[in-house]
């Protein structure tokens, strides 16, 4: 350890930085390993063994695609909402075009959801 043997300072050759990022604040992370034990620690102090990094970092993933699949939801319905105003404003190749939005959307998002529907039961014992 460098720096006084303060924990919070460590030798070149103790500590690598990564491409990755902390799965709970996004901060870039070094690997780091000290008297055979290897983790990974973000600047803020997070700190993941190989394993539960992995864990922390699947479960990330899988909240942020679920929040896709809202997020697709929600597009959905607001073009069906600007189709119908579309038509009550005699626009119909307007509305035509938000409807065809809509759908996509609502046919994206619900082949995600089917997705992570899978990926959760695949993963039951």
């Amino acid at each position: 350890m460098a720096d006084g043997d303060d924990p919070a300072f460590l030798a070149p050759d103790e500590v690598r930085l990564t491409r990755m990022s902390c799965p709970e604040c996004n901060g870039g992370l070094a690997e780091v390993e000290l008297s055979g034990f290897r983790y990974y620690r973000c600047h803020v102090g997070h700190q993941y063994s190989p394993r539960s990094l992995e864990a922390e970092q699947r479960a990330a993933v899988e909240a942020k695609l679920w929040s896709a699949a809202a997020a697709l939801e929600e597009h959905a319905a607001m073009a069906r909402h600007l189709s119908r105003r579309s038509d009550e404003e005699v626009d119909q190749g307007l509305a035509a075009d938000y409807e065809r939005v809509a759908a996509q959307s609502s046919t994206a998002a619900k082949l995600l959801v089917e997705e992570l529907h899978q990926r959760r039961d695949a993963d039951r014992p």
